[in-house]
């Protein structure tokens, strides 16, 4: 083997998403965990939490940082400038597919600036400024705004 042979790159197959997580857990279709959004703390609780039941339920290392990175900057910005929220994460079964859904709901506090905020987000305009572009880390996404309820973003990425 030459030095050049040996230095060269091989990318992990944990982080390449070949290894999958170990399933440690399963659930029956429906609603997992709620969790609220009040304070900076419960968006790096939020955070920690989405991890930790990815990881339990055999997404990869990849799919995990996807899935928390999305869940990191939704919260943010409910706490930021909705004041308040909530997550609901649920387990779904749809035409052969598994894997967790997340409604992100800010419950129509100070929902205006929110709005302009996520929707630019949602838009893959380059405008990376306010929020992460999410059709770039997960597989499904929807944006709807209801004046009564407030905002809402349903997340998902499904096991392979």
């Amino acid at each position: 083997m030459t030095v050049q042979e040996e230095t060269m790159f091989h990318p992990s197959p944990l982080v390449s998403g070949e290894i999958k997580g170990k399933p440690q857990k399963t659930f029956a279709p429906g609603v997992i965990q709620r969790l609220t959004l009040q304070q900076p703390l419960d968006v790096a609780i939020a955070r920690t939490t989405v991890r930790k039941l990815a990881d339990e339920v055999g997404y990869s290392l990849i799919d995990q940082v996807r899935l928390s990175t999305a869940i990191f900057e939704i919260a943010d910005k409910i706490v930021t400038y909705a004041g308040q929220g909530e997550i609901v994460i649920y387990w779904r079964e749809n035409a052969g597919r598994k894997g967790l859904q997340f409604v992100c709901n800010d419950q129509g506090l100070r929902a205006a600036k929110l709005t302009h905020i996520l929707q630019v987000g949602c838009q893959d305009s380059g405008d990376k400024a306010n929020f992460l572009s999410l059709s770039r880390i997960v597989d499904e996404y929807q944006f709807t705004q209801d004046p009564k309820y407030g905002n809402c973003i349903t997340i998902s990425i499904w096991l392979e």
